[in-house]
């Protein structure tokens, strides 16, 4: 801003309306809350304040659905109301590497067992959130577990898992999510 040099600073009033950041700035949010009518308090601060929200609820363990009949439709309803907002959706999580963080009905499955429900799932979202999703946690927390390589015995599941998704769906970019790694430095491959 240009004040002339006859006139104070003091005299003038200088209002600025961010209209959109630059860069991605988000939060997490619940499905529930994106797409239930009661909250559309909650969506009009997501939609001023955010470009980018972490959907947890993507989570195996949060589906709604059962082993046979998954259902992650609360979750795609959220993802279209958010990206027709302008919003871009990272997708939390497809899998974990923590047994804790995984369905209980999981745990009990054996080899060939697991590797089929892992492609089910897999087949499942990709199919039902393909070119929405902008970024996938693929194995989350996979410096705090390896509960696919040691249940499977094949140390080459998450890369394996990672050109799966690509080859489902080459949009999103692909992650690995982890936390707490060098504040403890307990966590290691």
């Amino acid at each position: 801003i240009n004040i002339p040099s006859n006139t104070a600073a003091s005299d003038y009033v200088v209002h600025v309306d961010h209209t959109r950041h630059l860069f991605r700035f988000g939060t997490g949010a619940r499905s529930d809350f994106i797409i239930h009518e009661d909250y559309q308090q909650y969506r009009n601060v997501l939609y001023s304040l955010f470009n980018s929200v972490t959907l947890h609820q993507f989570s195996w363990f949060r589906d709604q659905g059962t082993a046979s009949d998954p259902n992650h439709s609360r979750d795609v309803n959220a993802t279209e109301e958010l990206t027709k907002n302008g919003v871009e959706i990272l997708g939390e999580s497809l899998f974990s590497a923590r047994p804790a963080s995984e369905p209980m009905w999981v745990a009990n499955l054996h080899s060939a067992e697991l590797r089929d429900a892992v492609t089910i799932r897999l087949n499942y979202l990709t199919g039902i959130t393909k070119g929405k999703v902008h970024r996938w946690i693929v194995n989350n927390q996979l410096l705090h577990g390896r509960f696919y390589e040691d249940r499977l015995g094949d140390k080459n599941f998450s890369p394996q898992l990672f050109k799966t998704v690509r080859a489902a769906d080459p949009y999103p970019d692909l992650l690995l999510n982890d936390l707490d790694v060098v504040a403890t430095g307990n966590h290691n491959l």
